[in-house]
């Protein structure tokens, strides 16, 4: 039986608030910018002043109108095997996730 040498593959990606790219988030990080912001229209299923409390801790309450949001982002299917049509029925966590696991591979050194 041949030896088994236990192996790390080791790569960065992802997609932040304001920052589509590794590149663009450590842009931001350094420049100091806030990527925090109100939500988007729709995002969610209630009003935020109907919930907003600067005052109340509580789980029905928020103290803040401002968050993280990622905005615009559309996955580029390219280099993906999966179906269009089961790429649809994905919920966008997921796009978000496939999206950063595709630059994570990219950015490891694979040519070993």
């Amino acid at each position: 039986m041949a030896d088994f040498h236990p192996i790390a593959i080791v790569g960065l990606g992802g997609v932040f608030p304001g920052a589509p790219s590794l590149e663009r988030f450590w842009e931001l990080i350094a420049s100091g910018s806030d990527a925090a912001g109100e939500p988007p229209e729709g995002r969610w299923l209630f009003p935020v002043d109907e919930v907003f409390d600067p005052k109340t801790a509580a789980p029905d309450k928020v103290n803040s109108k401002r968050a993280c949001f990622i905005r615009g982002f559309s996955l580029d299917p390219a280099g993906l095997d999966l179906e269009p049509g089961f790429l649809a029925g994905l919920a966008a966590m997921f796009h978000l996730g496939l999206h950063a696991g595709r630059e994570a591979l990219r950015s490891a050194d694979l040519r070993g």
